[in-house]
This record gives structure tokens, sequence and C-alpha cells, in this order.
């Protein structure tokens, strides 16, 4: 894979992220990769579950940019609804936490293995990899495939994902009492 010196992220139809990082490293404006994870699926053919690849984070493309980025008008990929940015109506290259991660997944080359999590009723921090010490509530849990859907606590782009998890315990908060999802 060759270098970058900028990331955008690019919001995209849900579904649609292959395609438009294909299209996009295709036309040669730049390296898009939309990070994968192994999910779990049901398959009624073989009445059992198989892993198959899924978006890490359903609707979003990180493109990796040269030194000299030429002007793009994202919206003539199909499927791309915006670029993300940090202001009203902005539309930055990513720093902070976001441009961390973003290197983290050019690092793994979009393939993300499981990631451990541990959970504290509604409360969460992930304990493996770029993600370690990032906390987090947890909004739904997928008891069959084994994942949970974390809101970060974060003011970065990215403010939700669905993680694999494989140890629960207690952080800082009390187990919150309500019905979680399956």
């Amino acid at each position: 894979m060759q270098d970058y010196t900028h990331v955008l992220c690019l919001f995209c139809k849900t579904g649609k992220e292959q395609s438009v990082a294909h299209r996009i490293t295709e036309d040669g404006v730049g390296t898009a990769i939309f990070p994968q994870r192994i999910s779990k699926r049901y398959s009624k053919e073989r009445k059992a579950y198989e892993e198959i690849k899924t978006a890490l984070l359903p609707g979003y493309v990180f493109v990796y940019l040269p030194e000299e980025p030429r002007p793009v008008n994202w919206w003539t990929f199909s499927g791309v609804i915006r670029p993300l940015g940090y202001g009203e109506g902005r539309r930055d290259y990513l720093a902070g936490s976001d441009l961390a991660f973003a290197q983290w997944v050019w690092q793994k080359e979009g393939n993300i293995s499981h990631v451990k999590v541990v959970a504290a009723g509604d409360r969460i921090e992930i304990a493996d990899g770029l993600f370690s010490r990032m906390r987090g509530t947890i909004i739904r849990v997928d008891r069959r495939k084994k994942t949970c859907c974390v809101a970060l606590d974060t003011s970065g782009i990215i403010r939700q994902v669905w993680l694999p998890y494989e140890l629960v315990e207690p952080v800082d908060a009390p187990r919150a009492v309500g019905p979680q999802s399956e």
C-alpha cells in the first residue's frame, strides 16, 4: 500500500461501502478502505451460523490521500452522501482520535479482528488495540452474535460502532436496569 498524508471520512449509503471504496481507489483519487469485521449469519440451507465479513462501521469509508490531493467532487461517486467534517459545513481532514483510528485501520488494511470489550451494564471500556481505554455506552446487545452497539464517549466523527465482545466486567457505573434488545 502506498503512503498517504491526509485522510478523509466519507459518509455513504449503508451497503455501498465496498463499491465506493473500489471506485475511489480505481479512479486513482487515493486509497479507500472501509473497516470490516467477521460477523456471524444464520444460513437456513446449512442450518448453522457461518462467518462472513461485514462493515465494522456501516456507511463509513476512509480515503487516504497522497501529498498533493487533487480537488474531488465526492458526490460524483455513486453511494456517497457527503464527506464528514468537524465544523458546520466544513470538510476537514481527520485529526486527533479520528485520525488515530484511521491510521489503525490503515495498518490493519481494513481487516479488523475480534475486539475485546469489558462491559459494566450500560458503560464499557474497550480493552484491545487502538480502541483501548475508550469508553462508551452499550445501546444494544445481540447475544446470538456476541456483539454490542456502543455509543462512544467522543467528540469525533465516529460516535457509534458495533463490536464483538468477549469479557464482561464492571468498569465505573452500576448496571442499569432496563430492556436490552437481542
